[in-house]
């Protein structure tokens, strides 16, 4: 790995940061923020050669930002809604807030530091779980975003589907989901039917967006196995501006 990563914080909570080689920052970076940031920092250095190749390639740096969300029920989650089972509390909802903070504080102190894009097509957000949640319902609240990532995604979460029916992205937004066939193998609770939501989303999303803005990706996985092939398969579709590698 030839960039950088650090830890720090900015716009008042603690961020993750990579930063492409120098020869790669020439010009406006594209930015891609990483709901759960860890879960993309701890396996980032396995992916930071093929990453940075593709940098080279096209001479423009890419800046990753891990996010680090002190309370994700509430900052994931787009709306009020019943929690997993009678056991688990409510979700709050609050992803409307935490996308205010995102565009109005963390993205202009990350472009007053380091050479970013403001034009969406360059900024994507990620995640995994509940941040694939927050990162599929990012583009309906917030301008900035023209790539969406949702790795095994919560997309069972209650209105989410019928919600992707009835409205249009901020931006000519690009999806890109995946997830494990067997991810609701074993549970009782809404995540048994996490594969077929998984799907129902994506026929959702097709039917306002049309097939080219919708990537849907499977394996034999479960919720939290082949972790770093659904990154990798992630990430080299942003780079690719919304294709998978041939």
């Amino acid at each position: 790995m030839r960039g950088s990563i650090q830890k720090l914080t900015l716009a008042g909570q603690e961020i993750s940061l990579y930063l492409p080689p120098k020869a790669l920052r020439n010009t406006p970076c594209r930015l891609l923020l990483a709901a759960d940031g860890e879960l993309l920092f701890e396996i980032l250095t396995q992916l930071a050669n093929t990453l940075e190749a593709r940098m080279a390639e096209e001479n423009r740096g890419l800046i990753l930002v891990g996010l680090h969300s002190e309370n994700r029920d509430a900052d994931y989650t787009p709306w009020p809604a019943p929690g997993f089972d009678a056991d688990y509390p409510d979700f709050p909802g609050k992803a409307g807030e935490y996308l205010q903070w995102i565009d109005r504080e963390l993205l202009p102190a990350l472009r007053a530091e380091w050479p970013i894009s403001d034009q969406p097509g360059d900024v994507g957000i990620l995640g995994f779980s509940l941040g694939g949640l927050l990162a599929s319902y990012a583009p309906y609240v917030s301008p900035s975003f023209g790539y969406v990532m949702s790795l095994s995604g919560s997309n069972w979460y209650e209105g989410l589907i019928p919600f992707f029916r009835e409205h249009d992205p901020l931006t000519d937004c690009r999806f890109f989901l995946s997830y494990g066939r067997a991810e609701g193998a074993g549970k009782f609770s809404m995540q048994k039917d996490a594969a077929e939501c998984a799907e129902a989303a994506a026929a959702a999303l097709r039917s306002r967006l049309g097939d080219d803005h919708v990537t849907v990706t499977s394996d034999s996985g479960r919720h939290t196995t082949k972790r770093v092939a659904r990154y990798t398969a992630a990430l080299a579709w942003f780079q690719l501006y919304g294709k998978l590698p041939e």
